[in-house]
């Protein structure tokens, strides 16, 4: 009986070992297979020049779990894809956990040439927001500084320019506040979506705006 008992564990062993080892296999499989829409996606970003043309953004809900499910595994990607990433991220607001990838992209110049291009408004009122709020918070009173080295086609875009007015002056959350009191205002439901999201991320977004070093490296201050 003993050595039944003995045999019996033995092979419950050898089969926990079998599990484990399939479910590592499997994980390294998801993991490649994202990796892979990642690249082709990105691949296609680059192309448009960072905008959402030709379905450049991932949009689909399950893919996007999978991928904030990575993102430890992520940080070491190069840093344009990181970029990337976080821009895909910010299109896709909770479902995209936007604030969590700010946290991996902190020390990422990268990323401010394609938030930049959103502030068109091409993508979305939100994710145009998102990305101004981000850039608020890497430049805080420095933006005007940074945004005078931006190329003319750039800064003399009337919608950037009107985004900008308001990083100068009220800033986006005040704005936002402002449009979300207004009933009345089509926008109002948005901005309280949107401030609804800067609560939920409020820990990651002040620890980025702390610790990041973008501003340094990009307008030379400390």
């Amino acid at each position: 009986m003993i050595e039944i008992i003995g045999l019996v564990s033995s092979i419950i062993g050898i089969l926990t070992s079998i599990w484990g080892v399939a479910k590592l296999v499997a994980r390294g499989t998801e993991y490649k297979r994202i990796l892979k829409i990642i690249d082709e996606h990105y691949d296609v970003w680059k192309d448009v020049g960072y905008t959402s043309r030709g379905g450049a953004f991932i949009e689909e809900k399950e893919i996007l779990k999978k991928i904030n499910k990575f993102r430890p595994k992520f940080k070491k990607l190069e840093k344009e894809k990181m970029a990337f990433l976080l821009r895909n991220a910010i299109q896709n607001g909770m479902g995209g956990q936007w604030g969590k990838w700010l946290i991996v992209n902190q020390n990422n110049e990268k990323i401010i040439e394609p938030l930049v291009k959103s502030l068109k408004g091409n993508e979305g009122w939100r994710p145009m927001w998102r990305s101004a709020y981000v850039l608020e918070k890497t430049f805080g009173e420095n933006i005007d500084k940074f945004f005078s080295q931006l190329d003319s086609g750039l800064k003399e875009n009337s919608q950037i320019q009107s985004v900008i007015h308001v990083l100068n002056t009220a800033g986006v959350k005040t704005y936002l506040e402002g449009i979300a009191k207004n009933k009345q205002d089509g926008r109002s439901s948005k901005a309280q979506a949107f401030l609804q999201e800067i609560q939920t991320f409020h820990k990651q977004i002040e620890k980025y705006a702390n610790e990041q070093t973008i501003k340094r490296i990009l307008v030379n201050v400390k």
